[in-house]
């Protein structure tokens, strides 16, 4: 019986920190230029803002990447796990109010915004 409770203890630890998820979210889209075209197979640059209370509010983390889009012009990014520009991501408190994604890109590397788009989490 003790055998038994051991098992099902080392068991249930397992999947729990098996189950524990890293500090990011993933996040996909289609990238596209200011005219609406795809951007296919090609390096680009992403800006992406946390914001809070609004889809103008505050920044409460900021960070780059840089990936190659696919034949589709899909590119998967994980958020928290670029190069932070401000903030930290495990210290953002996701109920104190709305927050919103702000995503900027540029096609070449980040410089200048070209588009925008905003999804809202809470």
């Amino acid at each position: 019986m003790k055998t038994l409770q051991t098992i099902i203890v080392s068991l249930l630890l397992r999947t729990t920190v098996l189950g524990q998820s890293p500090e990011a979210i993933n996040y996909q889209l289609v990238a596209r230029d200011a005219g609406g075209n795809l951007i296919a197979g090609q390096l680009v640059g992403f800006r992406l803002s946390i914001l809070q209370g609004s889809h103008t509010g505050s920044v409460v983390y900021a960070e780059t990447h840089a990936k190659s889009s696919d034949p589709f012009g899909i590119v998967t990014l994980a958020i928290g796990a670029g190069t932070i520009l401000s903030g930290t991501f495990s210290a953002i408190d996701w109920g104190a109010a709305a927050c919103y994604l702000k995503t900027e890109l540029d096609p070449a590397v980040w410089r200048s915004q070209r588009g925008r788009a905003f999804v809202c989490c809470r």
